[in-house]
């Protein structure tokens, strides 16, 4: 598929999506974006989240960047920087003068000419080869999803680019209950970074490939396949370790849950998948100068074992906000004022998957009126969010069902004392303090702010 923007796309695609494709096609991080513009970051993210958009200075300052940068389609520069004009003409509230074509010729004239200079005669950015990704091999993003349907967390992409371009990180965790939108907010988060890494591999797990296979598709990517693999994890891992001193590479392990035991508390692996907890320790705590990001619905116990140390971080991603969830089922139409739009997400807790599955049969079965669903109190759980509960639920151990059993009836936020005369004498404090910290481990729990106790997260309750 080209990658030249059709005349139907330019039509029928919004100014924020033609924004994150063309950005896209350079790796430049919104923060270079955003100083090659003259504009702020957080100006760049509220306009790549359709929340506002950019002036006229702005947006011609934009078109500058992604031509310098290669991001218009050799042969259509102009008919790509028209289309994302034209988007945000039609889109923004402000007055915003047509295209000026004079402006544009004259750009693409002086580009062309600083293009066909000799390299010697060019200022080189220390930067050039990573901000044009037009080499694969550089960039292996395996099933990673398209984050042209991403909306807003603005502080989560903010807070994790400052993990790993800024503290330098060697593992960052991405932590949150099935649906909530973790891989989505990696591939956004990975796409941001890249250009600060010469190379980018990534994988999801879900289907638990063993250690050696992974290790071996990431060795072999990153060398160019030149080496030789041995055959024991412990000497790939060696390996791999070798290699991410050589170079900053960011590596991505997507869905790392399925790699560990269901019913236990304190996130042990599956039986021949310890060498995953080896790898995250051995990079954790090894120099290099390299990344590893994961997700997943439960924290591994390496996370919570390396907790201290400034080379790992992680973060517990959260539902959505009104706003983006408004923008995210933008084109579902739904219909409701502000009290009905914070009704509906307070009841899935901005859960992404949730609240997509809840949108349909908003719109099939009561005409897209939130109000009309929202009296039908006793149809939370249905469909795919049953399977959505069910798939976060099976994973625990008994004790933990109890607790969130006991929660759930009470509808009301318990501390763990009032826990413990309720269950801690079938089973024992320590069991108990466990099953709560493994549930908070897996994002079942939200701790309360501003008072000592426990509650179950939104969409939980609706079980």
């Amino acid at each position: 598929m080209s990658l030249a923007i059709s005349a139907v796309e330019a039509t029928t695609e919004p100014f924020h999506g033609l924004l994150l494709r063309i950005r896209g096609r350079t790796a430049l991080t919104q923060r270079q974006v955003a100083t090659r513009s003259n504009a702020s970051s957080r100006s760049v993210q509220a306009w790549e989240a359709g929340i506002s958009y950019p002036g006229t200075d702005n947006l011609q300052a934009f078109i500058a960047c992604f031509l310098e940068a290669g991001g218009l389609a050799h042969g259509r520069e102009r008919p790509e920087a028209e289309a994302l004009w034209s988007a945000a003409l039609a889109e923004s509230p402000r007055h915003r003068p047509p295209f000026d074509t004079e402006w544009f010729a004259e750009l693409l004239a002086r580009h062309i000419v600083a293009e066909a200079k000799p390299s010697g005669d060019r200022q080189i950015s220390p930067t050039d080869g990573l901000t044009n990704d037009r080499a694969p091999r550089l960039r292996d993003w395996g099933d990673a999803p398209d984050v042209l349907g991403f909306f807003g967390r603005a502080d989560e992409l903010r807070v994790a680019t400052r993990w790993m371009l800024d503290e330098h990180c060697r593992v960052v965790a991405l932590l949150g209950m099935g649906g909530i939108g973790k891989t989505m907010l990696a591939s956004r988060v990975v796409r941001d970074v890249a250009p600060a890494y010469t190379r980018v591999y990534l994988r999801s797990v879900r289907n638990a490939p063993p250690l050696l296979d992974w290790l071996g598709g990431a060795i072999s990517f990153l060398s160019d396949h030149s080496l030789l693999l041995p055959e024991s994890e412990t000497a790939r891992i060696q390996q791999l370790l070798d290699l991410l001193r050589t170079q900053p590479c960011l590596l991505v392990l997507d869905n790392l849950e399925p790699l560990l035991q269901e019913g236990t508390h304190c996130g042990t692996y599956l039986e021949g998948y310890s060498g995953y907890g080896t790898l995250l320790r051995v990079l954790a705590e090894s120099e290099h100068q390299s990344c590893l990001l994961i997700t997943s619905r439960e924290a591994p116990a390496e996370l919570t074992e390396l907790g201290g140390r400034v080379s790992v971080r992680k973060l517990e991603v959260s539902g959505l906000t009104v706003v983006d969830v408004q923008a995210l089922l933008s084109e579902r139409h739904l219909r409701g004022g502000e009290r009905e739009w914070t009704s509906l997400v307070e009841r899935y807790g901005g859960n992404v998957l949730a609240l997509k599955v809840v949108a349909e049969s908003v719109l099939q079965v009561f005409g897209g009126e939130i109000a009309a669903f929202l009296q039908q109190v006793d149809c939370g759980s249905f469909g795919g969010i049953r399977r959505l509960l069910d798939a976060q639920l099976e994973r625990l151990s008994p004790l933990e069902r109890s607790v969130l059993a006991y929660l759930g009836l009470e509808r009301e936020p318990a501390t763990f004392a009032q826990l413990g005369a309720e269950l801690g004498s079938r089973s024992g404090r320590g069991a108990l303090l466990e099953a709560v910290g493994a549930l908070r481990r897996r994002s079942l729990l939200d701790r309360m702010p501003t008072r000592p106790g426990f509650s179950l997260e939104s969409v939980v309750l609706l079980d």
